[in-house]
């Protein structure tokens, strides 16, 4: 957890410390152990990943809940990043992917492994710290899901090559496909 004065910037989660961040911000834990809304009706769209891989940042950056001003300033909610399944490929892979994520983490100051505290809760002030870790799972094919804290919506990114965005009512789920336009949001699906 990094410590900026007095104030507790981003703490990382164990799986059952993130399951309560999950129930205590009104979300579901299904079968699987994975967040998502009680609702059965839940709205679902799907963002292909972008071809080119400069603009990952910029996509990741889009599906948090902040505002970025002229100069750069970010303003917004604190945000949960649940890595969920990072070892599906071969070897060599996943363990240079991890030779990378665990160097973010400890440049963070996060000393426990992916697998001891795999959720890493973050503040608006370390928004540059999340787009950095959520570049790993988009890279190398990695499950993982970011949450901000007013849970209005579940972004899931996927080893098979999307995004899938869980939103908690139609009226948010038009907001989004509205604010996600240029990343060409999927005909949205019911879950």
């Amino acid at each position: 957890m990094a410590n900026f004065g007095n104030t507790i910037i981003m703490q990382a989660f164990t799986e059952t410390e993130a399951r309560t961040w999950s129930l205590d911000h009104r979300l579901e834990i299904n079968r699987a152990g994975d967040p998502c809304f009680s609702d059965q009706r839940l709205t679902i769209f799907r963002l292909p990943l972008p071809k080119e891989p400069h603009r990952l940042p910029y996509l990741v950056l889009s599906l948090l809940d902040v505002k970025v001003d002229e100069s750069d300033e970010v303003d917004g909610d604190e945000h949960l990043l649940w890595m969920r399944s990072w070892d599906m490929w071969p070897k060599l892979v996943t363990s240079i992917g991890l030779v990378q994520f665990e160097a973010l983490r400890k440049g963070l100051g996060i000393s426990e492994s992916i697998s001891e505290r795999p959720a890493v809760l973050f503040s608006h002030a370390e928004i540059k710290g999340l787009i950095s870790c959520a570049l790993v799972p988009l890279v190398f094919g990695w499950d993982c899901y970011i949450i901000p804290c007013s849970a209005d919506y579940i972004t899931f990114l996927s080893h098979d090559e999307h995004v899938e965005v869980s939103a908690k009512s139609d009226e948010v789920q038009s907001r989004l496909i509205n604010e996600l336009g240029r990343w060409n949001p999927s005909r949205p699906r019911n879950g």
